[in-house]
């Protein structure tokens, strides 16, 4: 297998890609004069993918929430110990995390990359499973849990997914809870790794001073001893159930909960009437929904101004648009004095650009702006690896995204306002202080 060149004139890079003999998807963008080479490995699974089509024998089946992230948990373990202190002794930094779209796992070095990446990479096409070592893994877990339970903001963000969401995956926590993790067994997980951790089912992502045809040479050969099953469809993509029946409207318009915090903290949800779509429509309607919200809340609109300066907001103040084939929402918020009012605000600031329009010199100048930003990951060959997780599922790749928010037009960005950002998918989700009323 050989590796194919593209070069990027308006990057002024060059990316190399090719599949490994296996199946796996690979990508190198070279940095020359990096001192870190870094790699990202992403898996198309993630905590949303709660039913699918067994590779084992082919039955649907259902698994607890929080079996993907459980299964990133034990990717590192290893019949002698953890990997971690592998790659310490290699002098390489390793790291993964689950969304509810992928699982993507990380590693950075200086030295010894090829050692580190082939560690990786053997790490999760060759996972230590044992009932021993799995209701050991569910104590960790479950300390995390409530670790994270305890955390006003990820409560809010937790609180406001299930206001949005009827019976979609995507409302049940990325870890899951305490009791859907003590249900966890390891034959579950086994099905969860043989149907989705396979060579076809991933992509592989290199930056950083690194040479792409050693890198592939190493990819080659570490998934070599697993090609995965043949219980797949054609193209060798496992088979996801997911989003069935979830309803147009949001499930709640408001909650409330009381925590230990010392400022109040409100969420503001909208739910997108738009899913189903795939690949580059997929990615172009990421990239409106991305420009739509920076248009009506960014650092440099009238409302951001306006809240700030009233005291609404602080500037931790943050906002961000989710597209997925089967879901779809914009969220916004943070601290506040007064989340009934903030509320209220951002509904009348959306309720206005519904009416009005969006300025089409705005949405021309923040798509300067967000290219110009987008162009900025290639100085962090972390993050650029991250948004390469990102995108990579969608069907498109760094350039392609790039060139898709070019064309964003001020008319997809007023389909988002029509669809997405409307007061009557609208939820909010407010954290009180405990010793505040509402």
């Amino acid at each position: 297998m050989t590796l194919e060149r593209t070069e990027w004139s308006v990057f002024r890079e060059c990316l190399y890609h090719g599949t490994t003999p296996a199946g796996l998807s690979f990508y190198c963008l070279p940095r020359r004069g990096y001192n870190k080479k870094h790699a990202a490995l992403a898996v198309d699974y993630g905590a949303a993918d709660l039913e699918f089509v067994s590779a084992r024998n082919g039955i649907a089946v259902r698994v607890p929430a929080g079996a993907a992230h459980f299964l990133e948990h034990k990717m590192f373990e290893q019949k002698d110990g953890s990997a971690f202190d592998e790659f310490s002794r290699l002098g390489a930094q390793a790291n993964a995390y689950t969304n509810y779209s992928h699982t993507s796992y990380l590693v950075s070095t200086t030295d010894h990359f090829d050692v580190a990446l082939d560690l990786l990479l053997r790490l999760v096409t060759g996972a230590y499973l044992t009932p021993d070592t799995v209701e050991k893994e569910k104590g960790i877990i479950e300390q995390e849990i409530r670790m994270y339970r305890d955390m006003p903001a990820v409560r809010a963000d937790t609180n406001l997914m299930q206001a949005l969401y009827h019976r979609h995956p995507v409302r049940e926590d990325i870890g899951g809870t305490v009791e859907s993790v003590k249900s966890i067994t390891v034959e579950m997980l086994r099905d969860c790794y043989e149907t989705f951790y396979v060579p076809q089912n991933m992509a592989l992502f290199v930056t950083g001073d690194a040479d792409p045809y050693k890198a592939f040479e190493v990819a080659s050969a570490a998934c070599a001893a697993r090609p995965g099953r043949a219980l797949r469809r054609p193209n060798g993509r496992p088979v996801k159930i997911v989003g069935a029946g979830e309803p147009g409207d949001v499930h709640k318009q408001k909650v409330e909960e009381r925590m230990a915090c010392s400022m109040p903290i409100a969420l503001v949800g909208f739910k997108d009437g738009v899913t189903g779509l795939r690949e580059r429509a997929l990615a172009s309607r990421q990239a409106a929904g991305d420009l739509a919200l920076l248009a009506l809340f960014g650092r440099s609109s009238l409302a951001f101004e306006e809240l700030y300066e009233s005291g609404l907001i602080t500037d931790k103040f943050s906002f961000m648009f989710d597209a997925e084939q089967t879901y779809s929402h914009a969220l916004l918020g943070g601290e506040t004095p007064e989340p009934g009012r903030l509320a209220e605000r951002i509904q009348s600031v959306v309720v206005e650009a519904r009416k009005n329009g969006t300025c089409i010199e705005t949405v021309k100048r923040l798509k300067r702006k967000a290219m110009g930003e987008f162009t900025a990951l290639f100085n962090s060959p972390e993050r650029l690896a991250r948004t390469f997780c990102s995108l990579v599922f969608k069907g498109v790749g760094l350039a392609e995204y790039y060139e898709l928010l070019r064309q964003v037009s001020q008319d997809d960005v007023e389909q988002v306002l029509e669809t997405c950002l409307s007061p009557e998918r609208q939820a909010i989700s407010i954290i009180w202080p405990e010793e505040l009323g509402s």
